[in-house]
């Protein structure tokens, strides 16, 4: 990974980050966690938001034509003091499914999501269940699969399961949710659907990372900064 050339210029400066994050503060984040970074998207497609100025970025889906792949090898060619968040890509097959909690009030997004959770992980189905907090306003309930299986049918496996729970008398299922009920987005089950990768930091600079439900009550935001 080359040295910022502009270590010192803002990239994100906001709530959480009243002085900014600089590129050299983007830098250093992924350096240190490029393990991590690397062992959730090593062979997946992946696309990147760049900073073109403060808050400001552009979505990068290709290299010279070419999909994005990161690898030990060429990480420290490709991320740059202004790569701010990394997506993976769906593939044709997967081992998981995501469910995306989706709502602006925090605290509902919370709520929403341990109630998910929870039913979710009364599925004989689900090999396991997580959440992981996305680095901006909601979640993604993952579930697990104990193999491989098209990323069409885990789609059309969690719309018929939460239909039948008490989940779709409370809560949206929609491409489009409205501003205040929580809304449960199965679209990153599509092919090529791009979801925010684990480790990553979110356009706002803050890392995605897994929350145990436990104490998802009493999670903040704030918890996910960087520095």
């Amino acid at each position: 990974m080359s040295y910022p050339k502009n270590p010192n210029q803002i990239v994100i400066q906001n709530e959480f980050y009243p002085h900014g994050l600089t590129e050299k503060d983007i830098w250093d984040y992924y350096e240190k966690n490029k393990p991590l970074i690397l062992k959730n998207i090593i062979g997946r497609n992946i696309m990147f938001f760049i900073a073109t100025d403060i808050n400001k970025t552009v979505v990068k889906r290709k290299i010279n034509e070419s999909p994005i792949r990161l690898n030990y090898s060429n990480f420290n060619e490709i991320i740059t003091g202004r790569t701010i968040s990394i997506h993976s890509e769906m593939g044709m097959i997967e081992n998981f499914g995501i469910v995306d909690v989706d709502v602006d009030d925090f605290h509902k997004a919370k709520l929403a999501t341990l109630e998910v959770y929870h039913i979710l992980n009364q599925y004989k189905l689900f090999t396991d269940v997580k959440i992981r907090y996305t680095g901006k306003t909601s979640f993604h309930v993952i579930v697990y699969f104990k193999r491989k299986v098209e990323v069409s049918y885990i789609k059309n496996m969690l719309e018929q399961y939460i239909k039948e729970t008490p989940l779709i008398n409370k809560f949206t299922m929609k491409h489009k949710r409205d501003i205040k009920t929580p809304n449960l987005d199965l679209y990153r089950n599509v092919y090529r659907a791009a979801f925010i990768s684990e480790g990553s930091l979110s356009v706002d600079g803050l890392r995605c990372i897994e929350v145990n439900p436990r104490y998802l009550r009493t999670f903040r935001k704030e918890l996910a900064r960087i520095k």
